[in-house]
């Protein structure tokens, strides 16, 4: 028993088909991860910007506190003064510091997400060309009589 030239032809054409469209998708998704990693640099980015921010500002109050503790005529080398502006510092630090964690959270959120994208393309890829095999293994099997397991 012989197979139909036109039948393997199809088969032959709907497999590239398969296939072709697969890597499509993957392209596209590869295309998608790119995006979510750039997207993820500019969190890192953007954190960065709003912690410098933060900093400015409070070096600003804290400069307004230091004039007012100053003009009230308060020892600011020492006591509780001091101790007001050693609070600020740490609360200026742990602001930016926060600020800086939450841009990272976010782009590693992305760049797990981009990995995420990238492996399910990949595995939809591999999926194609196994399905692929194994229609034709099946295509040879219905056409001639032989079992692999046997």
């Amino acid at each position: 028993m012989s197979i139909d030239p036109v039948s393997l032809a199809l088969f032959g054409l709907n497999t590239a088909s398969s296939i072709a469209s697969a890597k499509a998708q993957q392209q596209t998704a590869n295309r998608q991860a790119s995006f979510a990693e750039q997207e993820a640099q500019r969190k890192r980015q953007l954190a960065d910007i709003n912690a410098r921010r933060v900093a400015t500002e409070n070096r600003k109050a804290r400069s307004r506190v230091l004039a007012g503790q100053t003009a009230a005529g308060a020892d600011t080398g020492s006591g509780s003064a001091l101790l007001v502006q050693q609070n600020l510092a740490a609360e200026d630090s742990l602001q930016q510091a926060l600020t800086r964690l939450d841009g990272e959270t976010a782009a590693r959120s992305l760049e797990h997400q981009a990995q995420i994208t990238r492996r399910n393309a990949s595995e939809l890829t591999s999926k194609a060309v196994f399905n692929a095999g194994t229609t034709l293994l099946e295509e040879f099997k219905g056409h001639y009589s032989f079992n692999v397991f046997s």
